[in-house]
C-alpha cells in the first residue's frame, strides 16, 4: 500500500506516515535507523494530510470521510484522539494550524474553507466559512504571522484570506460608503436603536 502524505514534527525526530487509513509514527533522531513508535487508524476512509502543531504535540489529519481530526501525540508512543471537526460535504483535502497554534484551516472538496479557534484543543470552534473557490480547494496553508491563510483549488486559482475578523471589519467599512443614515436604518431596521456598523 502507497503512502499517501507524510510529515516531519518541528524538531524533526517525529515523522508521521500516512497509509490509506492509517497514520504511522516515526522517531527518526537517527535517520539511518527510524524507529516505529505506533500506527492508528485516523479516519474510516483515506487520509488526504497530516500535519504537526509547531510545539509537536498535536497531530492534525485530514480524511475522506468528511472531517478533520486532531491527536494528542506529545507521548507518540501511545496517540490519543482529541477532537473531530465535521462539516464539510465531501471529503476534506487539507489542514493546516496556524503558527501559534491557536487556529485550524480545513480545505473541502465542497469548495469551502472552514476556519476553526482550536484555542482549546479538545473543543474547536468553528469561526468562518470561506466560500470563494469555485471548485475543490486542494490545499491551505497559514502565512508566517498566522494572519493571512492561503489556499488553493480546482478552480485554477490561489487566495489570499485575511483570518482576523476585526481586520476585514476594517477593511468592508473602509470601503462602505456613505454609512448608514438615520433614516435608513429607521427604514430597514425598525424599531431598533440606531448603531450603524461602520463609524
Amino acid at each position: 500500500m502507497g503512502v499517501l502524505n507524510a510529515a516531519f514534527g518541528p524538531r524533526g525526530a517525529l515523522l508521521a506516515v500516512v497509509q490509506d487509513r492509517d497514520v504511522h509514527l516515526w522517531r527518526v533522531a537517527d535517520p539511518r535507523h527510524p524507529v516505529r513508535l505506533a500506527g492508528f487508524t485516523a479516519h474510516p476512509y483515506s487520509v488526504r494530510k497530516v500535519v504537526f502543531s509547531r510545539n509537536g504535540r498535536t497531530l492534525a489529519t485530514a480524511g475522506l470521510d468528511g472531517t478533520a481530526r486532531l491527536w494528542d501525540v506529545s507521548t507518540p508512543e501511545r496517540p490519543r484522539p482529541l477532537a473531530v471537526m465535521s462539516g464539510h460535504v465531501g471529503g476534506v483535502q487539507s489542514v493546516a494550524i496556524s503558527p501559534d497554534g491557536r487556529a485550524l484551516a480545513t480545505a473541502g472538496m465542497d469548495g469551502t474553507v472552514r476556519l476553526w479557534d482550536v484555542s482549546a484543543m479538545a473543543r474547536p470552534v468553528l469561526r468562518a466559512v470561506l466560500s470563494g473557490h469555485g471548485d475543490r480547494v486542494h490545499a491551505v496553508t497559514f502565512g508566517p504571522g498566522g494572519r493571512v491563510l492561503l489556499t488553493s483549488g480546482e478552480d485554477r486559482t490561489a487566495r489570499l484570506w485575511i483570518t482576523d475578523p476585526e481586520r476585514v471589519a476594517a477593511q468592508v467599512c473602509a470601503l462602505a460608503h456613505p454609512r448608514v443614515t438615520e433614516r435608513e436604518w429607521a427604514r430597514y431596521f425598525p424599531g431598533l436603536e440606531y448603531r450603524p456598523p461602520c463609524r
